[in-house]
């Protein structure tokens, strides 16, 4: 089921929560890898430049990371210079590729770009290219929680707008002031996606609940069990693919993108 473009640009997916501990990463990458295991070509960006951890969550070693996303926004490399292809081995077997731009864990890399202006376009501009070198379908943006100057550009830039909560009042309150954010920025589609629900609860009322409170799709309801059953290593059957926690949610995004 893949996310179709409408142009020759990529589908740009912002991955996105008010609070933090909500699980948006996890979700981000196991977004990542099942778009590519369905054939996909998939670039993802993590700019949640503070909590530089998409890079774990999909395999690889910071150490041997010469440059991220942090030194192409302060101007220091190509966009391309930080891209990591992870595409399979044996990719002969997949039409699909995966490609990372991680977040620096380096101190002085976290500082300088939370200390200068972000100029949309300059991120727009990354995302074009880091498309046209790979030849991407889709770009997910893992953005920083909460409403600082990343999230709001990458909100800006957003064709879908994927925003991860968690059944908590603070979380609630968070979610319908980012909502009405992201539609002052006119952004075009916005998804919700609850997660760590108590398996107690029944996922189609509270999936009710939230549609009618928010009055956005919420295409998922994710346990703790879920979250920790949806990050694979790339391979998966059809039988997976369709069993994996997030198809439902590919699903909607694909509707969304086309």
């Amino acid at each position: 089921m893949p996310v179709a473009r409408t142009s020759k640009m990529p589908s740009k997916i912002v991955v996105h929560s008010f609070m933090r501990e909500t699980g948006k990463t996890n979700i981000a990458a196991g977004l990542a890898h099942l778009l590519a295991a369905y054939g996909e070509r998939v670039g993802i960006i993590d700019a949640d430049i503070s909590v530089p951890v998409l890079h774990s969550r999909l395999g690889v070693d910071a150490k041997g990371l010469n440059y991220a996303f942090n030194h192409y926004l302060m101007g220091g490399c190509a966009i391309t210079d930080a891209a990591v292809d992870l595409t399979w081995d044996d990719a002969a077997s997949h039409a699909g590729a995966l490609v990372l731009v991680p977040a620096s864990m380096d101190h002085a890399a976290i500082r300088g770009v939370l200390h200068q202006d972000i100029d949309v376009r300059i991120l727009n501009a990354g995302i074009e290219d880091l498309a046209t070198a790979y030849s991407l379908d889709v770009v997910l943006i893992n953005a920083p929680a909460g409403l600082d100057e990343i999230s709001l550009s990458c909100m800006a830039l957003a064709d879908v707008l994927l925003i991860v909560l968690r059944l908590d009042k603070e979380d609630y309150h968070g979610t319908s002031v980012t909502i009405d954010l992201a539609r002052n920025l006119k952004t075009p589609n916005i998804l919700l996606a609850v997660n760590r629900a108590d398996p107690e609860y029944e996922p189609f009322e509270i999936r009710r609940r939230m549609e009618e409170t928010y009055g956005c799709a919420v295409p998922v309801v994710l346990s703790a069990a879920d979250e920790a059953a949806m990050l694979f290593a790339g391979h998966a059957t059809v039988q997976e693919r369709l069993a994996h926690p997030l198809a439902a949610l590919l699903q909607a995004l694909h509707q969304k993108a086309s």
